[in-house]
């Protein structure tokens, strides 16, 4: 390697290590919210659980850890355990310092999804798609905007939206032709920018459907790579409320845990709102089943193994009508994995067994 080599390589080093420390600082910033403190204070830790947590995190990082996340995820369930991983551990470290960032920007492009067809997991099937102002329809053949819409109008429904720079559920529209009028969609397409989709609409299978069917009712699940292998081990089911056709916990939607196919007795807002039944839907969470749960943790795995330049990642998979996980986001520094999983759940966000090798990637951040 080059002289100039080794010091663009440092460099690139040193400004990802002050970037990392910009977001550690930036989630210890957030958990000061009121509404966070709120569930804080909800939950005391006696001193046996606190010298727990010194000791996990002392033997596994070399550091001592403020318990207020440890506190945070305890609240919603009333489930201690000290292997739980603060967000600021895996949003800042994990996520953002042990990916490739260029690669991630790449991924995070929701215009792209579709070529991880090849892993045997399939994605919503595009109508239409807008890459940095070029539109290409399904055929790949070139369009005008007139063209878009004119074969946009001719669908009964669609899912619109922007494809980057966009998260929290924002610029994602369920569009109704009978609902719409022609200068209104385009006035929605432009103010996406030069990066947009419209693709079909996913049916989700009957039993999530029926828990809220104005939404598609997506899972979030965490996935990562350790040791050369890809593991996902825990996901929420993420709901819509009203009549709302987002379940983004972001935009108002709720989520539960979920365990072997089984929800959790209760479901939660991000404030930590608690709900046993669905409140429009009226259906108990509790021991609810989702059949066919398995297969989406194994997409994860399958999609993770591909992208593994980005290590840790927060997917979208929905189970279609025939029970067929769909991915329809890759989140590559999302971050919200580690609250809505541990929250969920009550439980860590990964294996118990696999948490202290996990950890240990993060010494070279602290």
């Amino acid at each position: 390697m080059t002289m100039l080599g080794k010091l663009r390589r440092s460099w690139h080093a040193w400004e990802k290590r002050m970037r990392v420390q910009a977001r550690v600082r930036g989630e210890f910033r957030e958990i000061k919210d009121d509404w966070r403190r709120k569930m804080i204070d909800s939950f005391p830790l006696t001193p046996e659980q606190e010298h727990a947590i010194d000791d996990y995190f002392m033997q596994n990082v070399g550091i001592k850890i403020p318990y207020d996340w440890h506190r945070e995820y305890s609240s919603l369930t009333g489930k201690f355990h000290k292997e739980y991983v603060p967000e600021f551990f895996y949003t800042a470290m994990l996520q953002f310092g042990l990916c490739d960032l260029d690669y991630a920007k790449v991924i995070d492009d929701k215009n792209y999804s579709t070529l991880l067809s090849c892993t045997g997991v399939s994605a919503p099937r595009t109508i239409v798609r807008c890459s940095n102002g070029c539109i290409i329809g399904p055929a790949s053949g070139w369009m005008t905007a007139e063209e878009a819409i004119d074969a946009l109008l001719l669908k009964d429904s669609f899912i619109l939206k922007k494809t980057s720079e966009s998260s929290w559920g924002k610029d994602v529209f369920l569009i109704k032709r009978k609902g719409v009028e022609r200068n209104d969609l385009k006035k929605m397409i432009l103010s996406l920018g030069p990066n947009w989709r419209a693709e079909e609409q996913i049916k989700a299978c009957p039993e999530i459907s029926a828990l809220h069917p104005s939404s598609l009712n997506t899972f979030r699940v965490a996935s990562y790579v350790l040791d050369g292998k890809a593991y996902a081990d825990h996901a929420v089911l993420r709901i819509g409320i009203g009549h709302s056709h987002l379940d983004n916990a972001h935009s108002g939607g709720i989520f539960v845990g979920i365990n072997q196919g089984r929800l959790r007795d209760h479901a939660f807002t991000e404030q930590g709102l608690r709900w046993e039944r669905h409140p429009d839907s009226g259906i108990g969470f509790s021991e609810y089943f989702i059949p066919c749960f398995d297969r989406v943790l194994e997409a994860a795995c399958k999609i993770q193994s591909f992208l593994a330049k980005c290590p840790f990642l927060d997917l979208d998979i929905a189970l279609d009508e025939n029970y067929n996980p769909v991915l329809m986001e890759i989140n590559p520094l999302d971050g919200s994995a580690a609250w809505m999983l541990q929250m969920g759940n009550g439980e860590p966000m990964f294996d118990k067994e696999r948490i202290p090798a996990i950890l240990d990637l993060c010494r070279r951040f602290v």
